[in-house]
């Protein structure tokens, strides 16, 4: 009798374990599903970026192009690359678009049009999508360019954020500041920082040359 008993038992478990596969089983089948369209749709997301980054690519390689081949003293033909990459700035994919406003923030300013150039290093400092260190690069050349006309305590503030020793731009940013100290008369200051800089054995060879030399002419 308890064999009887026993193999009621399995059946009765059998029967249950085949009415959860069939109440439950389509739960394992929907989740492979799924996992299978979420590959297939990464796929197409980067298929579709590929494919935008190189439409982008056939409209800012031209503009580019265009500009490298200006002469000195075309004014008129930087500004007009600069507004055709500020245009495309506006929608294009964050890459393009950083590096479409950095461009068009040096063909602005080579032309004489610092107030354009300093919007569009704005706007890739301001957006928080764009590659750090771009990001980074566009303060300090806003600072470089803007060296003689800006206001000092404003340049200042912007130097200050990236003279940490962990900063990959500190260096240059200290020079700056000794050069915003010689335009403010600061000699002193100036000398201190340069000569800094001089002791530092990091310090890259372009930039030793550079401060060297200014230190020379200060009579250090």
């Amino acid at each position: 009798m308890p064999d009887i008993f026993d193999e009621a038992q399995r059946d009765y478990q059998a029967e249950q374990v085949q009415r959860a596969l069939r109440r439950y089983g389509w739960i394992p089948v929907t989740l492979f599903v799924l996992v299978l369209a979420g590959v297939g749709g990464w796929k197409y997301w980067q298929a579709r970026q590929l494919k935008r980054d190189m439409a982008m690519a056939e409209q800012f390689l031209p503009v580019t192009d265009q500009a490298d081949k200006l002469v000195g003293g075309d004014k008129a033909g930087r500004i007009a690359a600069a507004e055709k990459l500020v245009t495309l700035a506006g929608h294009a994919p964050v890459g393009y678009r950083t590096l479409a406003r950095l461009r068009a923030a040096g063909l602005y300013a080579d032309a004489g049009q610092l107030t354009q150039a300093q919007a569009q290093w704005d706007q890739v400092i301001d957006d928080p999508a764009a590659d750090p260190l771009l990001r980074q690069v566009a303060s300090l050349v806003w600072v470089m360019r803007s060296l003689d006309s800006a206001d000092p305590n404003g340049l200042r503030v912007r130097l200050l954020t990236q003279t940490a020793a962990d900063d990959p731009f500190h260096n240059l940013a200290f020079e700056l500041q000794a050069l915003l100290d010689l335009r403010l008369g600061q000699v002193s200051a100036a000398r201190a920082l340069l000569s800094r800089l001089m002791a530092d054995p990091d310090l890259p060879s372009g930039q030793r040359a550079r401060d060297g030399a200014i230190l020379t002419v200060l009579g250090s």
